[in-house]
């Protein structure tokens, strides 16, 4: 349920027909965590990197750091009565090649990580 939770919102930040999906990757770990791209990034693409936990919606997330020294920028944070918090964060304009991401929450939580890539979104004004 989670996992169709953070796609539901990734398809809401990203749903620009002129942006293009390029490609993702997931896990489910204790934190901290560092997930890798399968693929080098592309110049000037845009990254969306989502995380959840179910610890506790108090806990928090630090602002997700990659190995391309991109800058990352909170889109929404969600808490739940059940106790879960959800964050999104975006890099537009990303540098190119080889890329892994690291996200951690407070507690070292057990948390799901999304990492999403799409084209011709930093050509656009928003």
């Amino acid at each position: 349920m989670r996992r169709l939770f953070m796609l539901a919102l990734l398809c809401a930040v990203t749903g620009d027909a002129a942006s293009s999906y390029v490609q993702s990757n997931s896990t489910r770990a204790a934190s901290p965590v560092a997930l890798a791209f399968g693929s080098n990034n592309a110049a000037a693409g845009l990254i969306v990197v989502c995380a959840t936990n179910e610890s506790s919606n108090t806990h928090t997330f630090s602002t997700p750091t990659d190995t391309r020294g991109n800058t990352y920028y909170g889109i929404n944070t969600v808490g739940s009565a059940l106790g879960m918090l959800s964050v999104m964060y975006y890099a537009w304009n990303v540098g190119a090649g080889p890329n892994t991401v690291m996200v951690s929450a407070t507690a070292g939580d057990t948390m799901d990580v999304f990492i999403s890539e799409y084209s011709g979104a930093a050509s656009k004004t928003y």
